[in-house]
């Protein structure tokens, strides 16, 4: 049993729970890494590292920190619920840092949330550039305490990103220690075209039907193209039925429009024309 004056009490949720914690030499209170504070959400995936411990050797996914060069790749909406904690190496204070990799093909606003059961929790986002570890540029870094979400958002062009999440601290994290972190990812509004114009004339008329008729019987394909979604580049334009795919369903349907039965062309949802 743990003596009061180490002791750590937390009302969470109207409910008192007793955490017991190892007090520090400088007062900072050291908490087991089985402490129930941060439970995986639905949806979350673990992150996989192997527990550290002192003399532990990271290269799990430490990035440009480690050797050989590694990172863990993620995607947009992912969930991962991970672990961190420092150690000693060779009897120095170390720190087991994450390295995440996302690679986005269209511009937009990315956003990395870390919400961490230890007091200060370091997060970070780099545009990884040529991603060699030379000439990376540094885009933000924000640090929180316990227990609460702490998030950055950047509005950044198509390339290759890292996320880093660790303590900020080099000392009193004990290995196991959990955190969560999301990643979110909004495109910017990349294509700028009308609905319909697959003619490229700046609008929508019976010439498009002409124009996609003879398309799908080897003519010229329309003028405009544009990657939507990541990684699928296609006729957006002729979309007008909101199946995200240009065909001729299209031609039917545009020909309802233009007689009157249809109330409105419907682009892909996915990749709506530019509003400027």
């Amino acid at each position: 049993m743990f003596p009061p004056d180490k002791i750590k009490v937390i009302m969470l949720f109207s409910i008192l729970i007793i955490i017991p914690a190892v007090l520090m030499a400088d007062g900072s209170m050291l908490f087991p890494a089985d402490s129930p504070l941060l439970e995986c959400p639905p949806g979350g995936y673990y992150e996989g590292e192997p527990l550290c411990a002192d003399n532990y050797d990271d290269n799990f996914n430490s990035g440009c920190a480690g050797f050989p060069v590694v990172f863990q790749d993620v995607v947009a909406g992912d969930i991962i619920c991970a672990e961190s904690g420092t150690f000693l190496y060779d009897g120095l204070n170390m720190r087991d840092s994450d390295w995440y990799q996302i690679a986005l093909n269209n511009p937009g606003a990315l956003s990395w949330t870390v919400e961490a059961e230890f007091d200060d929790i370091l997060i970070v986002v780099i545009a990884a550039n040529s991603g060699n570890c030379y000439d990376y540029e540094l885009l933000g870094s924000a640090a929180g305490p316990c227990c609460l979400p702490v998030s950055l958002t950047f509005d950044v062009p198509a390339g290759l990103y890292w996320l880093w999440a660790a303590p900020a601290v080099f000392d009193g994290i004990a290995c196991g220690s959990r955190y969560n972190a999301w990643v979110d990812f909004e495109p910017a509004y990349s294509c700028d075209y009308a609905v319909g114009d697959v003619n490229n004339s700046g609008d929508f008329s019976g010439l498009d039907i002409t124009y996609g008729v003879n398309y799908f019987k080897g003519g010229n394909p329309p003028a405009y193209e544009c990657e939507c979604t990541p990684g699928e580049t296609w006729h957006v334009s002729g979309d007008v039925n909101g199946s995200c795919g240009y065909d001729g369903l299209d031609i039917t349907y545009g020909v309802l429009y233009l007689k009157g039965l249809r109330d409105a062309l419907l682009p892909c949802a996915d990749c709506g024309p530019n509003p400027d």
